[in-house]
C-alpha cells in the first residue's frame, strides 16, 4: 500500500490543475477518478468518425499577458496548446426576439464602443459596466499577478448582482437583457442571480480574448496528461470513492473506493460536486448546518446539445458562435 502526501478526487480540469501544482512542489500526488478516462466531460468522443466536443468549445483569456495564458504557462502546458483566434468583432452573436441582434467585440474599449452605438441612453451605466469589469479583475490577486496579496480587498466580494448593479447605474432593460443572458450561456446563472464579481471574473476573460483550442478538449486533457507524468502524479481511474477514513472525527488517515481499494494519505482535496461529498463526510465533524446547507444550494443548468455533421460551414460561423433567445419564454423558465 503507497502513502501518498496528498488526494485528489475528481479529475476534471480543477482536480487536473489540483494535483499538477502539488505535483510540481515535490509532493506525491495520487489523482482519483470514478470514470474511465480523466476530465470525462470535456473529453472529445467520436461517432461515425466524427469528432464530438461536449465541454470545452472557446475560451477568454488567452492572449499572451491574458490570464489563462499565465497559468498556463506556471502549469507547464502553454508549449502543448494551440490556440486560433475569434472573430474580434463579433466572437459570440446573440439574436434577442423582439429586441435585435448583436454582436459581441473582444476587447473592452471596443466592447465599450460598441455598446455606447446600440445603446445611446445608456452610455453612461455602459462606462460604469467597463470600469467595473477593469476594476475587479484588476484588484484579485488570482487574475492580476502583479497585485501583491496583501492589497486584497474582500469589498469586490459584496453581494450585488449583476442585475442590480447595472439598474443602480441607470442601465435600460436593453442592456440588461443583452448582458445578462449573455452571461447565462458562459456560467449558467441570470442577471439576477449572478454575484457581480463572478460575472467580472468570467466575462471579463472573454472581453480580454476569445479563442479556439485546437483539438478542442483533447488539445487540454493531452497538455495536462504529459505534465502530470513529468511529475509522476498517480491516476487512477475506475476508481469511486466511497468514504474517508477519519480518527475521532478530526485525523484523515486515508480514503476508500468502492472495489476496496485504499488510498493512505496526509491531506485530500475534492472537487467533485459539494452535494455529492457531503454524503462521504458521515464520520466526520462537520456541523450539520454546513451540510444542510450545502444539500440546499441550487444547481445551475445543464445543456441538452446536438451534434450535426454538415459537409462545409459559412466562412463567417468558423470564429464565432450563435445564440439566439425568445425573451419572454426564456426568462418565464429562469
Amino acid at each position: 500500500m503507497n502513502k501518498y502526501d496528498h488526494v485528489v478526487i475528481g479529475s476534471g480540469i480543477s482536480g487536473l490543475t489540483t494535483a499538477l501544482i502539488l505535483g510540481k512542489f515535490g509532493n506525491k500526488v495520487a489523482l482519483l477518478e470514478q470514470h474511465a478516462n480523466t476530465a470525462p466531460l470535456i473529453r472529445r468522443f467520436k461517432r461515425n468518425n466524427f469528432w464530438c466536443d461536449p465541454g470545452f468549445h472557446y475560451t477568454g483569456g488567452l492572449s499572451p499577458s491574458g490570464s489563462l495564458s499565465i497559468l498556463f504557462r506556471y502549469l507547464g502546458l502553454a508549449d502543448y496548446i494551440q490556440t486560433i483566434p475569434m472573430d474580434e468583432n463579433g466572437f459570440d452573436i446573440l439574436s434577442l426576439k423582439g429586441q435585435g441582434e448583436y454582436k459581441m467585440p473582444y476587447r473592452l474599449d471596443n466592447l465599450e464602443y460598441y455598446l455606447c452605438v446600440h445603446f445611446p441612453n445608456s452610455v453612461n451605466a455602459i462606462k460604469k459596466y467597463v470600469h467595473k469589469i477593469k476594476d475587479i479583475n484588476y484588484n484579485t490577486a488570482f487574475i492580476n499577478p502583479d497585485m501583491p496579496l496583501t492589497q486584497f480587498s474582500s469589498e469586490i466580494y459584496l453581494n450585488h448582482s449583476l442585475d442590480t448593479f447595472l439598474r443602480s447605474v441607470g442601465a435600460e432593460q436593453n442592456l440588461i437583457n443583452l448582458l445578462g443572458n449573455h452571461g447565462y450561456v458562459l456560467y449558467g446563472s441570470s442577471a439576477a442571480e449572478v454575484p457581480l464579481h463572478t460575472h467580472a471574473y468570467i466575462m471579463g476573460s472573454f472581453y480580454e480574448s476569445a479563442s479556439l483550442v485546437v483539438d478542442g478538449g483533447n488539445g487540454l486533457i493531452g497538455a495536462f496528461e504529459k505534465e502530470l507524468k513529468k511529475y509522476d502524479i498517480s491516476v487512477f481511474t475506475n476508481c469511486s470513492v466511497s468514504d474517508f477514513d477519519i480518527h475521532n472525527g478530526k485525523l484523515l488517515k486515508g480514503v476508500y473506493c468502492e472495489d476496496e481499494r485504499y488510498f493512505e494519505c496526509n491531506s485530500c482535496i475534492s472537487t467533485i460536486h459539494p452535494k455529492l461529498l457531503v454524503d462521504m463526510l458521515q464520520n466526520a465533524s462537520v456541523r450539520p448546518a454546513y451540510i444542510n446547507r450545502i444539500k440546499k444550494l441550487e444547481n445551475t443548468i445543464a445543456a441538452v446539445v446536438l451534434f450535426i455533421e454538415a459537409d462545409e460551414f459559412p466562412e463567417e460561423v468558423l470564429k464565432t458562435n450563435y445564440y439566439e433567445f425568445d425573451l419572454e419564454s426564456f426568462n418565464d423558465n429562469l
